[in-house]
């Protein structure tokens, strides 16, 4: 899925109203930090994805303390609406898993 396409699915899903250039720019930035957290890296290659995903869930959350420079907008969505923060984590979970897949060579 295309970051365009990740900030659409959000503001249709949730009335986000997260402008394109905004939220694209907010999610190649978290998933840039994503990765390079290396502990993340070696958690997705040796673990069930179910481990992995806990590993993920903790350094997203870290990551997403740091979007408040970038968009305070989409970073207050994140922290005040559970339901959007869970879609998003799923959507870029799903993502880091297929680059990360990609970059090695190994599956998850």
């Amino acid at each position: 899925m295309a970051l365009s396409e990740i900030v659409q699915l959000l503001n249709e899903r949730f009335g986000a109203h997260i402008p394109a250039r905004e939220g694209e720019r907010s999610v190649a930035l978290l998933q840039q930090r994503l990765l390079e957290d290396e502990g993340l890296a070696a958690s997705v290659r040796v673990n069930p994805r179910e481990k992995a995903r806990l590993t993920f869930d903790h350094v997203v959350n870290d990551c997403i303390q740091d979007l408040v420079d970038v968009s305070f907008r989409f970073y207050k969505l994140l922290n005040d609406d559970p339901a959007f923060a869970a879609v998003f984590q799923d959507l870029m979970f799903n993502r880091y898993v297929r680059m990360s897949q990609a970059q090695s060579g190994a599956q998850v």
